[in-house]
């Protein structure tokens, strides 16, 4: 069970906003802030979850709501990709990033274990059903921070095409993160948030963690198109790497 502190976490009081991406440590992530935060300044908190679980992955209901809340948000988290918000024009944004190919085995993983649809199939059958490939795996963190077009009522912008100035626009908006945090040095990112979110929380646990190198084993079919198909979000992490490595120098981590 966690154990925290008297929060001090954001004590200028800026609204972040928590790009969750999945499978790369967002339930540890959302546990400690759900303790750091008081439930009345965290948008959706877990009341408003219980209420319509979907909000937090549907864009358009996510805002709908967040239009009839009151002042005094200072967190937003979501698997919503990054995008600017008017109400928010100084938000900070952070986000997890993890090794693609560990990531999409994790999601693989979970819709084999989770979905009925999926039940008695292998991943390499899950990745071939074009909704998964296309919407839950290729290329989905350069996806999350270069978002196409949004539908009326879901992710759309999951399917778009990602290209190299798509991944050129993603690199950009990783940059404007307060924080770039990887899940492969997860105690050294929950270090730094500390610093420059202000965040004191006494103790932290990893939450639905797998082995660290899920491949053993892997159909080596499925490695290779998860390599092939992925390389811009393979580019994506490694400049993730580069950012993280460029923040513990300037705090001195």
């Amino acid at each position: 069970m966690l154990s925290f502190q008297m929060s001090q976490r954001n004590q200028d009081h800026d609204t972040l906003f928590f790009v969750h991406i999945p499978k790369t440590a967002g339930t540890s992530v959302r546990k400690m802030l759900y303790e750091l935060y008081p439930s009345r300044v965290i948008f959706p908190n877990m009341a408003t979850i219980r209420k319509r679980e979907e909000i937090y992955c549907n864009y358009s209901l996510f805002h709908q709501q967040l239009k009839q809340q009151d002042a005094g948000i200072e967190l937003l988290m979501g698997h919503l990709p990054f995008h600017q918000m008017e109400r928010f024009p100084e938000l900070k944004y952070f986000t997890f990033l993890r090794d693609p190919i560990q990531r999409a085995l994790s999601n693989l993983k979970h819709f084999q274990r989770h979905k009925e649809r999926f039940k008695g199939q292998s991943l390499l059958e899950i990745y071939q059903h074009a909704d998964i490939k296309i919407g839950q795996v290729d290329n989905i963190q350069v996806k999350y921070f270069a978002p196409g077009p949004f539908d009326q009522t879901v992710t759309g912008w999951k399917n778009v095409v990602v290209d190299r100035d798509r991944l050129d626009t993603a690199k950009e908006n990783l940059k404007q993160c307060a924080l770039v945090g990887i899940t492969e040095q997860f105690d050294q990112s929950i270090e730094l948030a500390k610093i420059i979110f202000g965040w004191a929380p006494k103790s932290y646990k990893r939450f639905n963690t797998a082995p660290s190198d899920q491949s053993a084993k892997v159909n080596p079919r499925l490695l290779d198109l998860l390599e092939e198909n992925n390389q811009y979000d393979i580019e994506f992490y490694r400049f993730g790497l580069k950012l993280l490595e460029q923040l513990r120098n300037e705090h001195g981590l």
